[in-house]
């Protein structure tokens, strides 16, 4: 599937149209919980919304600058953005050092550097050119979902890096497929659909303990007993095609919604979903 056929599909274009005024508020979406060991109340009513009480704590090197942190969608921005240039100019100069630096910084921000990092340097001066492969290869505009991906890397760390090179990707993660997931079981409910559509059948993560939040691991499970959604299981094709998918959908959400007044509609939207997929228990 190419993304003219998923966006042509009908119960895509339904699902589409059904979110977009909850996306601003002209049709209300409530949802809430409590937030790590604190128990912090985080709630919307609105997608915008979400994404107005955007809240997410990082902190990362980035080459030859001081230790950089935040918690805001501004200051997470704006340091995805030295990083993205940062990644692009080694790639451009064939720099492997440097490229791997910068991937490292975004593997820190996102807080998925342990796993990933060996796989990096593992790649050694081959990285340069793998970067430039997959960049073709996962071109939201020209991929086709029937590819074989089987020799790309993919999990919640390389989703980050691909995101900052690949024009509109987006970060594919736990919970941003618990959101999605969320969403997608709500409309289905609502027209009465029995079965998830293939092209919205959107996979979720299980949460990671820390020691800062020891809650429920099933809390980003948006299925009900009626519609099963699918765990990543940390299968590359898999999330792959999951993230091809939130890539196409995102991007026509953002272009006709009041993400599009955004500086960075696609990010803007896809932080809202993360806020919203912290937790899907209702």
């Amino acid at each position: 599937m190419k993304k003219q056929d998923y966006l042509e599909n009908e119960t895509v274009k339904s699902f589409i149209d059904w979110l977009i005024p909850m996306i601003s508020g002209e049709r209300e979406f409530l949802h809430g919980y409590e937030k790590g060991r604190s128990k912090t109340p985080w709630k919307c009513y609105s997608i915008q919304n979400a994404f107005e009480n955007y809240n997410w704590r990082f902190s990362c090197t980035i080459p030859e600058l001081e230790k950089r942190s935040g918690h805001s969608f501004a200051e997470s921005q704006e340091v995805l953005g030295i990083i993205e240039k940062g990644m692009k100019s080694a790639i451009e100069n064939n720099n492997p050092q440097s490229l791997l630096k910068y991937s490292t910084a975004i593997l820190e921000w996102g807080g998925v550097k342990r796993s990933n990092y060996p796989k990096l340097v593992a790649k050694g001066d081959e990285i340069v050119q793998y970067y430039e492969d997959t960049i073709k290869r996962l071109n939201p505009e020209t991929v086709d979902t029937e590819d074989d991906f089987g020799d790309l890397w993919m999990n919640s760390g390389f989703t980050k890096i691909y995101s900052l090179l690949i024009d509109n990707f987006v970060i594919y993660d736990s919970r941003v497929g618990a959101a999605l997931g969320l969403l997608v079981r709500k409309y289905l409910e609502e027209e009465n659909i029995s079965q998830i559509p293939e092209g919205l059948n959107f996979a979720y993560g299980n949460a990671r303990p820390t020691k800062n939040d020891k809650g429920p691991l099933n809390r980003r499970n948006p299925s009900s007993d009626k519609h099963k959604f699918p765990q990543l299981n940390n299968n590359p094709k898999t999330h792959i095609i999951n993230n091809i998918h939130a890539n196409w959908l995102i991007n026509e959400l953002s272009k006709r919604s009041v993400f599009k007044n955004e500086s960075h509609p696609m990010r803007a939207l896809e932080s809202a979903l993360f806020m919203i997929g912290y937790s899907v228990i209702e």
